[in-house]
């Protein structure tokens, strides 16, 4: 994310806060900074980690920085995805067992 002072003063002891999901970590990069002068822009690196038990879905993570003047945020829209490889195995199944149903049918025929 990128950090901008748009006031007239001088920013002194940025530090950054989070509100992610349970079981989630937000980890900044630099974790604080010294001071912004006016109109200084500065890149912030927030690497967001899923929690392990975290299911396929969108979920909220709000970013924050803030001095004791002021406080700014962002709210970002986290999209977390599975492997369709469970997803291709299941079907694959299916087709087996009904090939096998259709194969028994054709062999006994009906009786």
């Amino acid at each position: 994310m990128e950090l901008r002072n748009k006031g007239s003063a001088v920013l002194n002891n940025i530090n950054f806060y989070s509100n992610e999901p349970s079981g989630w970590s937000v980890n900044f990069d630099p974790k604080t900074i010294d001071t912004l002068e006016p109109g200084e822009n500065r890149r912030v690196t927030a690497a967001i980690k899923a929690g392990n038990d975290a299911i396929a879905g969108d979920y909220l993570v709000t970013l924050s920085a803030g001095t004791r003047e002021t406080r700014g945020e962002a709210e970002m829209r986290v999209t977390v995805k599975t492997s369709t490889l469970w997803g291709i195995v299941g079907l694959l199944i299916v087709l087996a067992v009904v090939a096998g149903v259709y194969g028994a049918f054709r062999y006994y025929g009906r009786r």
